[in-house]
């Protein structure tokens, strides 16, 4: 069984500055702009939204209000603060030291 990746630029100062902005405007073009990709995702995962998954709509409404769940079993990817992220970014430094070492 093979599963399918997806690679995605993404400008981190934008997705940021998204987070959290409560900014009405910027979710209704979101909403707008990917409406067959949201409807598409909610067909596609239909079973996985019956037993509680979030559909993308709520996902893109909680991003904007800034209310991802802290804890979901639904919730693979979390977007961090930027002070989280610099302890993760000196742990994959030294990581990535080290295998040059080696």
């Amino acid at each position: 069984m093979s599963y399918p990746y997806s690679a995605i630029a993404i400008d981190l100062k934008k997705l940021t500055a998204a987070f959290g902005s409560k900014d009405a405007k910027l979710e209704a073009a979101l909403k707008k702009k990917f409406k067959s990709d949201i409807t598409e995702n909610a067909e596609w995962f239909a079973d996985e939204i019956a037993k509680g998954a979030p559909t993308l709509d709520r996902a893109i409404s909680e991003i904007i209000a800034g209310t991802v769940p802290k804890k979901s079993k639904h919730v693979s990817v979390r977007l961090r603060p930027r002070e989280a992220r610099a302890p993760l970014r000196q742990a994959h430094r030294r990581r990535r030291a080290r295998s040059r070492r080696r």
